[in-house]
């Protein structure tokens, strides 16, 4: 399927703000996973047909996620078949809230982004492998600064299953001792 990507409206034919119901009754079958987050977003993912839709805690689209064997029309180029540094190239110039993030481009102003195939093929020739794009806000706050990130205050928001996870990967909190039974 060749997707025409209108940049924080969806696509020509899946729009942001569609039912789960509408989306499903387009597709050409049936799902092959369903996921939901913590928040209460959720996906489904139709993995060959190479397409991933995002829903927001209303069950309402608000993102898409094009990979091979689709094609990810933008400005009448294919972003799918580009290299990483052509895409990146692409959406810096034409949106100037562009962030390049391990090499990848996320264009904030476009709520549109282009990611490598394989994450650890890093440079510039690497295939581009994803292409997401979803409503204003969708990838969160370019400005964010994740290097200040304190894990385990993320963790105390989103309760005892990610405490228990950022202890086991990060150790106790250093700055203060972890009450042990949840309250």
């Amino acid at each position: 399927m060749v997707w025409q990507i209108v940049p924080l409206k969806g696509s020509e034919e899946f729009r942001f703000g569609m039912s789960r119901d509408q989306v499903r009754s387009k597709m050409p079958r049936s799902y092959e996973q369903v996921d939901e987050d913590i928040d209460g977003t959720s996906f489904d993912q139709y993995f060959e047909l190479g397409v991933t839709f995002h829903y927001n805690s209303g069950l309402c689209l608000d993102g898409i996620e094009l990979y091979r064997p689709e094609s990810a029309i933008f400005h009448g180029i294919d972003l799918l078949s580009l290299a990483r540094g052509e895409a990146n190239a692409l959406l810096t110039k034409l949106d100037p809230e562009t962030r390049i993030v391990y090499d990848d481009a996320t264009a904030y102003g476009l709520s549109l982004a282009a990611i490598a195939e394989d994450p650890d093929d890093i440079g510039d020739d690497a295939p581009v492998g994803t292409v997401a794009f979803g409503v204003s806000g969708f990838f969160g706050d370019p400005d964010q600064d994740f290097s200040t990130m304190d894990v385990w205050e993320l963790a105390d928001g989103l309760g005892v299953v990610a405490q228990e996870f950022v202890r086991e990967y990060f150790g106790e909190r250093p700055d203060r001792e972890v009450d042990p039974q949840p309250r």
